[in-house]
């Protein structure tokens, strides 16, 4: 009787280390590839890769390959995507930075004078100081005019977008952000610029 308790407790005891396999967290590596971050199982074969690429400052794809080469991010690169310690020119071929760690967040660039709103029976925005537009915005009753495609005689004009401060009937805000210098970024380049002065919301974009 005491042998059988003995084999029951160690199947059970196997029973339970096998649990506890199972249910055991796997370890996770971060990188920062090509400015976007990306988290890999530690144990694979890509975060070997991104990792000895991360130790020389990224690795390089032939450029005639194109987006179909960074298309693979991030399962990790091929023979024919060199690390810089392995090649003897760079001609034709094409650097992706990798950094351990998660990618740094975007800086906007500095804008001197931005523009706000704030009334709404004007839809001509006013011209403000950064330092005085931020605390205004922080401040309330002003706000970002938004971007229109298209340039307006007369009107608030940068880059290829005019300033209006309302939006008309059926019009609405995009993930699509202009900056002061007329740049356009998109919902995944662009940096966090929620309520940040000089920063306007595409309509439609």
């Amino acid at each position: 009787m005491k042998r059988i308790l003995v084999v029951l407790a160690i199947v059970a005891a196997a029973a339970f280390v096998g649990a506890s396999a199972a249910g055991a967290s796997v370890a996770m590596s971060t990188f920062c590839i090509n400015g976007n971050t990306y988290t890999i199982e530690t144990g694979s074969s890509a975060a070997v890769d991104y990792t000895a690429a991360a130790a020389e400052g990224g690795f390089y794809f032939p450029t005639i390959d194109g987006d179909e080469d960074l298309a693979e991010i991030p399962f990790g690169f091929d023979f024919d995507e060199p690390l810089p310690s392995q090649i003897d020119s760079t001609t034709g071929l094409t650097l992706v930075p990798v950094s351990v760690g998660p990618c740094a967040p975007a800086t906007p660039p500095q804008v001197d004078n931005v523009f706000l709103c704030y009334s709404t029976f004007s839809n001509v925005p006013a011209v403000f100081p950064a330092p005085v537009a931020a605390a205004l915005l922080k401040g309330g009753g002003y706000w970002t005019p938004y971007a229109v495609p298209g340039k307006a005689d007369g009107g608030t004009n940068i880059g290829g977008y005019h300033l209006v401060c309302n939006l008309a009937s059926g019009q609405a805000a995009g993930s699509n952000t202009l900056g002061g210098a007329g740049e356009v970024d998109g919902a995944n380049t662009k940096p966090d610029v929620t309520n940040v002065a000089g920063y306007y919301p595409i309509i439609g974009g």
